[in-house]
């Protein structure tokens, strides 16, 4: 396979939105437990942070070189400081972020425990064989019982690999409620470790979860059972949840810092938080960069499978009839980048394996077995566990054996070992899975990546598969050189070099700090000489040249190999990432006066890189420690940013910033001037139609400092204590124009609308004229639609003259009642169309907080409007694609076959499929109506094929022929529905590259022309296989299969 020049990389399911994602509930990764929905917003919730504590950081002091040195700190780092719990926590942090030698404070957070009333817990007694194989043996005579995760993990026989004297080098800190310190399966393998909740040396177990932790990762076998996967691995006990399964953020940070002082080699980490802390964070990022390795639960919030399903293994306590199938996105600390996240697998009657019923999903890196895990707990007992709790010790001990194997493997060495050797195959599909959207997981199904990560572990194929190593080929790409040489090496192990020819391909990749599904990344195009190569005796050097960096646009180039897999095609594999850049304090944008800008960095050892570059001035390059540095910048500035850290830099990331210098903006006297100096506005009155109406005035000067101000838009808040049928904006032309040369959208925030203009929409022909903006509300009933909203008639006029073509959508928020509708899922944001003198849905984003929110390309009247559906569609109740026919039912986009049947099972013509497409996307014919013989002028489908063509979506079964009633294939749908996402994305094919490809059974029969867009299909997320893994390329499609993938593609796009 050749990858082109330009990439984008294009993910399985892109499904979040990377800033401020709201999680589900955390807590110990065990039984699923039932929790209320939390925000969206940064916030936190009130029930999750602990009343009467906050964690503060202090800035640094300056160093006596006036350069702020931003120094790794130790256990004083942050300060836990107590108050009353009279006093409100976010009254405090508001207090203490008033004091400038503050660097931020954030609550302390819960890290808890919520059982449930199913939970399987443990009972005490003699240790009785778990579901296992006899593998013979010693230890009390007979043979030795293997549970079926170590058999599921390929975990039951790794002395092979390693032995128990290396295995006794490594220490694992397990961070949950204690250890039971007198289990004679774990005689001799703790060692020193802390409670950190009572505050002593003795951190024993009071609860049973961190003795059953410990049990999986080093248990030794014992009375015949053997759990244990790292015989002779060092367990330091670090207490930091009590007997009930409670803690708090501020004794995990300390546990941290005692396992990074301490020297353990890995954490583990079967808790969780509610939310983003910083300061954990921050806590990690050190220790990730010690090299140690990292690995926590993603959470059991979910609820994957209903009723009798075949991977259901409880019935959520708020849903008695298990009849919702809901996600969560992975928890804290899980959702960090430096963590490896776990997620569970159940094992099936069929020996096959399917995510657990609880399992979260998003960032999730590997699988593990999680499902009554039989381990060790207390008084010398052994019980069954489930959750992701007891899938993450099955990779930490797994990781135990790899370190033990070579110490010389870091953190992401381990990562990379674990992603490469995880089997993707074998697990149950989630195709047919439909979930319920909600602010925990807002999207109605899940891709195989984001639910299973790479795959289930393999601890033969982690010590057997090589690995794709890279390292930067010259002593120095940064800042001046451009061009960036990699050698790329496949190594075992113990890093010896795997003589082999497999090719060898680059790749890069743009990123963002924040995100929580790494795979939700951005293109990065870059020249290469060659992109990809065959390895010679394993090794191979691949050339790239970066231009065009964008504005603080931070990026990474990697490799990836194609290892041949046992049952016939490939299977794609990344290689590891060169160390990050330093982080920015301040993004690329336009300030006014002089700023700091803040350089850091993660690691503990090496130099940050920088270069300056202003106008009529030599560049000027330098350095800080690792540690970082403070620049003041009073100018234009470009800044160059890169890490040299294990001796190879990092990629460059650049930042642009426009720097005004502070200006005091004139004053203007009252009334005049071009819109007046005072700020003061006359309140709403009836008018003579008896509609209240306000004119929202703003001040210039008002608006002017505004924009003078570092803000990212120009607001203008026009609400009112009245409830306002007519709003009027009116601000002057220089102003809008002014806002479009910083950037900035501008944005009126009414009462109940929010309109979000971007910069240069609206064509402003004199700077000197008046911009008036309008916004009447009626609530007149429309004929075959119930109304959910008010009808909005907007418009925009400079000096009077309309304002009719936008040179970009302006976006619109409108709130709707749900109370008014049937199905708040079908609804639709529509414009009324004058020409044709009917209303029209427009691509629409349903929100969480009763809004939809909508782009617009011009204005007119809108509204909220759920279509009335006349037709009773019978033979749809409880079909698996039930959902998305309705909701494409309700806009009017597909229509039943009589007036109570869909035949969801039928076939459809290829001008059927066509027509609906067009109708989905809006497609207008905008080229040659004479191309195909077979479709004739009177064709009720003529219009359809046409707009398709045009848009490059469709082209004929031969030059002149498009055989509009012969039934669509699904090899022919996967080429249209790719060709429809990249009209409607924007996209170009020669952009798109699989992150791992979609393997299918029949692969060989799929035609060579449709192949490639079968796999961008299945990698979309908009088609997926069929049974037995099959794509069955040829079989018709049917109704039901057409109306989901035009849902996804609707959701995808829009």
């Amino acid at each position: 396979m050749v990858l082109h020049k330009r990439k984008l990389l294009l993910v399985l399911v892109s499904l979040f939105t990377v800033f401020n994602l709201s999680l589900g509930s955390l807590g110990f990764a065990e039984e699923p437990h039932d929790q209320p929905s939390t925000s969206a917003t940064p916030t936190y919730n009130e029930n999750d942070i602990v009343p009467g504590k906050v964690l503060v950081k202090y800035k640094q002091q300056p160093a006596p070189n006036g350069i702020q040195a931003l120094s790794a700190r130790s256990a004083s780092s942050w300060t836990t400081l107590n108050f009353s719990n009279d006093l409100a926590v976010s009254d405090k942090l508001t207090e203490l972020q008033k004091d400038p030698n503050v660097e931020y404070a954030e609550p302390v957070y819960r890290v808890h425990l919520i059982s449930s009333s199913s939970e399987p817990f443990p009972v005490p007694g003699p240790p009785t064989p778990p579901p296992s194989v006899d593998v013979g043996g010693g230890g009390g005579g007979g043979g030795i019982s293997i549970p079926w995760g170590k058999l599921a993990a390929h975990v039951e026989q790794m002395s092979a690999y390693t032995n128990t004297t290396q295995n006794q080098n490594i220490t694992v800190a397990v961070m949950d409620t204690g250890v039971d310190m007198a289990h004679p399966a774990l005689q001799g393998s703790i060692i020193q470790g802390y409670d950190f909740v009572n505050k002593d040396d003795n951190a024993q177990d009071d609860h049973n979860h961190g003795t059953h932790v410990a049990g999986i990762i080093a248990a030794q076998a014992y009375n015949g059972v053997d759990v244990g996967i790292a015989h002779g691995v060092k367990i330091m006990p670090l207490k930091v949840l009590d007997q009930n399964g409670a803690g708090t953020s501020d004794l995990l940070i300390q546990a941290i810092q005692y396992a990074v002082s301490n020297h353990a080699d890995l954490i583990n980490m079967s808790l969780g938080i509610n939310g983003y802390s910083r300061s954990l964070h921050e806590v990690i990022k050190q220790a990730h960069a010690q090299g140690i390795v990292i690995v926590s639960a993603a959470g059991n919030d979910s609820n994957n499978w209903t009723k009798n399903e075949i991977g259901q293994f409880s019935t959520p306590t708020s849903d008695p009839l298990d009849a919702h199938r809901t996600a969560h996105l992975t928890n804290y600390p899980a959702a960090y980048e430096e963590v490896i996240s776990v997620g569970a697998v159940a094992q099936l009657t069929n020996l096959s394996y399917a995510i657990a019923d609880f399992s979260n999903i998003g960032k999730i890196d590997v699988v593990a077995p999680g499902v009554m895990i039989y381990s060790t707990v207390r008084d010398g007992d052994y019980g069954y566990f489930s959750g992701t709790s007891q899938a993450t010790p099955f990779v930490t001990g797994l990781a135990a054996l790899l370190k033990a194997s070579n110490p010389l493997l870091d953190a992401e060495d381990i990562r990379l070992i674990l992603h490469t050797s995880a089997q993707p195959t074998g697990l149950q599909s989630l195709q047919g899975n439909i979930y319920e959207a909600s602010d925990d997981y807002p999207y109605t199904y899940a891709s195989q990546m984001i639910a299973y990560g790479d795959g289930l572990i393999n601890g033969i194929r982690a010590f057997e598969v090589p690995r794709l190593k890279m390292t930067p080929a010259a002593a120095v790409n940064f800042p001046t050189n451009p061009t960036l040489s990699y050698n790329f090496e496949l190594v075992n192990v113990n890093d010896t070099v795997v003589s082999v020819t497999y090719s060898v391909y680059l790749n890069a990749r743009a990123y963002n700090e924040t995100t929580i599904d790494r795979e939700v990344d951005l293109p990065y195009a870059f020249a290469a000489t060659p992109s990809w190569a065959p390895l010679q005796n394993g090794q191979k050097q691949l050339t790239a040249t970066i231009s065009n960096i964008g504005s603080g646009y931070n990026f990474y180039m990697y490799g990836t190999w194609e290892e041949p897999s046992s049952k016939g095609g490939i299977v794609q594999h990344r290689s590891n990432i060169i160390s990050a850049p330093p982080r920015v304090s301040l993004a690329s944008g336009t300030y006014t006066g002089t700023q700091k800008v803040t350089l850091t960095s993660s690691f503990a050892n090496g130099t940050i890189y920088y270069m300056i570059e202003q106008k009529n001035k030599a560049a000027y390059i330098s350095t800080f420690p690792v540690s970082g540095g403070e620049l003041t910048l009073s100018e234009d500035t470009v800044l160059n940013v890169a890490t040299y850290h294990n001796n190879a830099f990092s990629n460059d990331v650049t930042y642009q910033y426009t720097i005004t210098p502070a200006v005091t903006p004139p004053l203007l006297s009252g009334g005049g001037g071009g819109g007046g100096g005072g700020s003061s506005q006359q309140a709403p009155s009836l008018n003579a139609d008896g509609k209240m109406a306000y004119e929202f005035k703003p001040a210039r000067v008002d608006l002017i400092i505004l924009l003078n101000k570092a803000l990212s838009d120009l607001t203008l808040e026009a609400k009112t204590k009245e409830n306002v049928d007519i709003l009027s904006v009116e601000m002057d032309a220089d102003i809008v124009q002014k806002a479009s040369q910083m950037n900035r959208p501008i944005v009126i925030a009414a009462n109940d609308i929010n309109m979000q203009i971007p910069p240069n929409a609206w064509p402003i022909k004199l700077s000197t004229g008046k911009i008036l903006f309008t916004s009447s509300k009626s609530t007149t009933a429309i004929p075959n639609f119930t109304s959910a909203s008010a009808i909005y008639d907007f418009s925009v006029t400079e000096d009077g003259s309309k304002i009719n073509a936008f040179a970009s959508p302006v976006k619109v928020t409108i709130p709707f009642d749900s109370n008014k509708v049937k199905d708040i899922h079908k609804l639709s944001v529509y414009f009324y169309d004058e020409a044709q003198g009917a209303w029209t849905p427009i691509g629409s984003i349903l929100n969480s907080d009763g809004t939809m929110t909508a782009s617009l390309a011009h204005f007119s009247k809108y509204a909220v409007l759920e279509k009335q559906n006349d037709t009773n569609l019978k033979d749809i109740k409880d079909h698996w694609a039930q959902i998305e026919i309705e909701n494409l039912a309700g806009k009017g986009i597909i229509d039943g076959i009589t007036s109570d049947s869909f035949q969801p099972d039928a076939t459809l013509t290829r001008a059927q499929f066509v027509t609906i497409i067009a109708k989905a996307l809006k497609l207008q014919e905008t080229g040659k109506t004479d191309i195909f013989q077979d479709v004739s002028a009177d064709a009720w489908y003529r219009n359809s094929v046409y707009a398709a063509y045009s848009a490059g979506m469709i082209s004929g079964m031969s030059e002149t022929t498009f055989i509009p009633d012969a039934p669509i294939t699904r090899e022919q749908m996967a080429l249209i529905m790719v060709n429809a996402y990249l009209h409607a994305s924007g996209t170009k094919l020669e952009d798109i590259v699989t992150t791992q490809e979609v393997k299918y059974t029949d692969e060989g029969t799929i035609s060579a022309w449709a192949r490639s867009y079968v796999r961008i299909a299945s990698a979309l997320g908009l088609l997926s296989g069929t049974t037995g893994g099959q794509f069955a390329p040829a079989d018709n499609a049917s109704r039901a299969q057409a109306a989901v993938v035009i849902y996804r593609l609707l959701d995808k796009v829009q």
